[in-house]
């Protein structure tokens, strides 16, 4: 899930909190109050939160685990058992896992825009295409038919048609 706008690198917390919508009376807040939610949204640049820091070092830094290791150490004071570096094992395995999902994703979502937007080029222009060709199908036609139902020559008939001049080279190869 990614930051809010101008919320990266921040940490928010949220409760529940009692609105009476029907009815009178008052519940007290240790009965419905049980539930807390703290959302952490790390970021990119480089934060002086050492919770945070902590947390992108956990889970968004591209270091191996032995690396994040030596870090924690260095930087935290903490040393991890052979159980926690395995743990922090899988979870830079399942971040790798989840990045390469979503690249895999991506990318063929974006194979297939690029498909249908083909496609649809593709038919725009065989559609352009065969206007063009029926179009000088039926000049050609019209040429014809004047040649032979009123005995014009095919320039007679090309002019008749008021074809342009610069076209009519190319249709008097076909007639």
């Amino acid at each position: 899930m990614d930051a809010p706008k101008g919320g990266s690198n921040s940490i928010r917390r949220y409760e529940i909190k009692e609105k009476i919508l029907h009815g009178h009376g008052h519940e007290e807040i240790k009965n419905y109050d049980l539930m807390v939610a703290i959302m952490v949204f790390l970021g990119n640049k480089a934060t002086k939160h050492r919770l945070l820091r902590l947390l992108h070092l956990i889970f968004l830094d591209k270091l191996k685990a032995a690396d994040k290791a030596k870090a924690l150490k260095r930087d935290y004071d903490l040393v991890l058992t052979p159980v926690m570096e395995g743990e922090l094992m899988k979870m830079g395995s399942l971040a790798e896992g989840i990045a390469e999902r979503a690249r895999m994703e991506g990318k063929a979502e974006g194979k297939a825009e690029g498909r249908a937007e083909g496609r649809a080029e593709g038919r725009a222009e065989g559609k352009a295409e065969g206007k063009a060709e029926g179009k000088e199908t039926t000049i050609l036609a019209s040429i014809r038919n004047l040649m032979k139902t009123m005995n014009l020559t095919a320039k007679q008939a090309m002019d008749a048609l008021m074809i342009p001049a610069s076209e009519q080279k190319k249709y008097a190869t076909q007639v």
